[in-house]
């Protein structure tokens, strides 16, 4: 009876320890990874001119530090309306385009990542992942029309391979958005990007802190916040006097 009571419980141990593995997880999760990557990517003015959807199967393999490495394209597979097939030559041309900039994307997303852990041990692991990259639509009483942006007859044929986004204004409302959703630690990495592509103003450095303190970095948040009062926010010096300390009499 004794042994019979020792094994169920050396079974139900080994069920908890198994419990405790877990797989490579994106920060807040692995739905986020799809917001993540629609966010970031760089779609062709081709693919909205000519109603172009790609399906993307890819791999990749997440370290035991989070970063991303091994970024492998599986398959490539374009969608398009009847409408569409006359385009068949730009749709070969547009493919590999879009493949390298959904490595360059995956790529950036080192650091977004818990590892895998197995027996209490970080591990590397393959993580296989699928997306539909669509092109937005509007729709209006005459019909259905692709939202290009622009006219829709003086798209330029491609956009060049080595040519990521570099808008600081994208990464700010990024962040904002991030930071409204609660979702601090991608927040920050949206400002302090949109500052080192040139954003200097006062409302980055604000918002970067704001994430920062609720992300409980608040020695880097009062650096934001200081150099947000440096740029002419008076504004900023009530939450600088309330979380930060003062040294040789300044902040």
């Amino acid at each position: 009876m004794r042994t019979i009571v020792l094994l169920i419980y050396i079974s139900l141990l080994t069920s908890f320890l198994q419990a405790q593995d877990s797989l490579a997880e994106f920060v807040y999760g692995n739905h986020e990874l799809d917001s993540f990557v629609l966010d970031n990517l760089v779609r062709p003015d081709e693919c909205l001119k000519y109603g172009i959807d790609f399906n993307i199967d890819l791999s990749f393999v997440v370290d035991t530090l989070g970063a991303v490495a091994y970024v492998n394209i599986i398959y490539t597979e374009p969608t398009f309306k009847k409408w569409s097939e006359k385009f068949l030559e730009k749709i070969d041309a547009l493919k590999p385009y879009v493949e390298q900039e959904v490595i360059r994307v995956i790529k950036s997303t080192s650091g977004f990542w818990f590892p895998s852990e197995i027996n209490g041990k970080k591990e590397k692991q393959i993580f296989h992942y699928k997306i539909l990259l669509r092109t937005p639509e509007f729709y209006t009483k005459g019909g259905n029309f692709r939202n290009t942006g622009m006219d829709g007859v003086n798209a330029p044929y491609y956009i060049p391979f080595d040519v990521p986004y570099t808008n600081p204004i994208k990464y700010y409302n990024l962040g904002v958005k991030k930071l409204t959703q609660k979702k601090y630690f991608i927040a920050i990495k949206y400002f302090q990007h949109s500052i080192e592509l040139g954003n200097q103003s006062v409302d980055v450095y604000y918002n970067l802190g704001s994430a920062l303190l609720l992300n409980n970095q608040k020695v880097e948040a009062c650096e934001a916040w200081k150099k947000a009062l440096e740029l002419g926010d008076d504004e900023v010096k009530e939450l600088i006097e309330k979380y930060c300390v003062k040294k040789d009499g300044k902040w």
